[in-house]
């Protein structure tokens, strides 16, 4: 599809992209990117259409005060409360990937090689997505390439939001087979529905209804393949926690799960969000609007992704996903477009 091509070859996040402070724990490499490979991908190339993209998308987002929200298929999701945000929080909003792997084979994110979409990895469709509603509603976006230290593989991901929360109000982790399947609904605007507060430190989904998904007191365990954290001293005491946990310097039994799955999910449901549970600081998102897919079956069969999908068992169906995200409004606009010139572009064959 063009314009995945086209937002592939304007990968490249900048200085003008991040709320980074100059003492960051974090570098980029010269350019933002290693030098291009013959009959790679220009930067700057189809910028025009890019940026009419984008602003085509703006044009069509929901507003942020908006007091509901009607999917294609017709199910509202309505505002329980006046909204809290009610402005963009622009640049003091992070999308963040984060990953351990090279991510420069065929059809991944940072080879530099133009994308074939036959070719593209789901990650890369995914990371795309991410970085496509950033742009859209002017937040920031960074792909955090992580060292393995001690926490290995999505266990990075803690000490990553920790690190770059200092510098945003809010940091949105996802994983690389969540999307946002409605670009034009800004973040806004479900943390409006999700009744995230001034007194939220973190917000993440519910699992899917299945055996494994308890933690040890029986509590239905919350999914971190979607992170909102919020910036505050205690959201910060609260990562320190969760990072350190497998230490068990603070929470034995802990250090089992710094390798066994599910790693840090099960560490923050079993210990850490016990220890962080005054009103509204630890915020459950219902799994029916952020975990699931369409056409899923587990987990009770009632979690589809209705305002964000994770593909946990599905990771093939990502890429069409995104595809069919896109489209529904390049096609929208092409259709209005089309009307436009009605007179120009239909014929009528007259009678004989």
């Amino acid at each position: 599809m063009l314009i995945l091509f086209l937002i592939h070859s304007n990968f490249r996040p900048d200085a003008s992209m991040s709320g980074l402070a100059k003492n960051a724990p974090f570098y980029r490499e010269p350019n933002g990117h290693p030098s291009p490979n013959t009959g790679s991908i220009k930067q700057g190339t189809h910028e025009n259409f890019i940026q009419s993209a984008f602003r085509n998308f703006r044009q069509n987002s929901l507003p942020i005060t908006a007091d509901r929200f009607v999917s294609p298929a017709g199910k509202v999701f309505a505002l329980s409360e006046p909204p809290r945000f009610t402005e963009s929080l622009g640049k003091d909003l992070l999308i963040l990937d984060v990953e351990t792997r090279p991510l420069d084979g065929e059809g991944q994110i940072l080879n530099d090689r133009p994308l074939d979409l036959d070719h593209a990895t789901f990650d890369t469709m995914s990371r795309l997505d991410h970085y496509m509603y950033a742009r859209t509603h002017g937040y920031d976006y960074m792909l955090v390439k992580a060292l393995e230290s001690d926490l290995k593989g999505s266990y990075t991901k803690v000490p990553a939001i920790q690190k770059l929360l200092p510098n945003y109000k809010f940091v949105v982790f996802l994983d690389g087979d969540t999307l946002f399947p409605y670009p034009h609904v800004p973040f806004e605007w479900l943390m409006n529905l999700w009744g995230i507060t001034n007194n939220t430190l973190i917000a993440m989904p519910e699992d899917v209804n299945e055996a494994w998904s308890y933690d040890s007191r029986g509590g239905l365990i919350l999914n971190s393949g979607f992170v909102v954290a919020q910036q505050s001293p205690r959201t910060h005491e609260l990562l320190d926690a969760w990072a350190t946990c497998p230490q068990e310097t603070r929470y034995e039994g802990c250090a089992k799960y710094k390798d066994d799955w599910p790693k840090e999910q099960y560490t923050f449901s079993n210990w850490v969000r016990y220890d962080f549970n005054r009103s509204e600081e630890v915020v459950a998102i219902p799994c029916t609007h952020a975990m699931g897919y369409p056409g899923a079956t587990h987990g009770g069969d009632i979690c589809h992704g209705e305002l964000m999908t994770h593909y946990t068992t599905a990771k093939g169906e990502t890429s069409a996903a995104v595809q069919k995200s896109i489209m529904q409004y390049m096609m929208r606009e092409l259709h209005r477009q089309f009307h436009e010139e009605y007179d120009k572009v239909v014929l009528n064959e007259a009678r004989k």
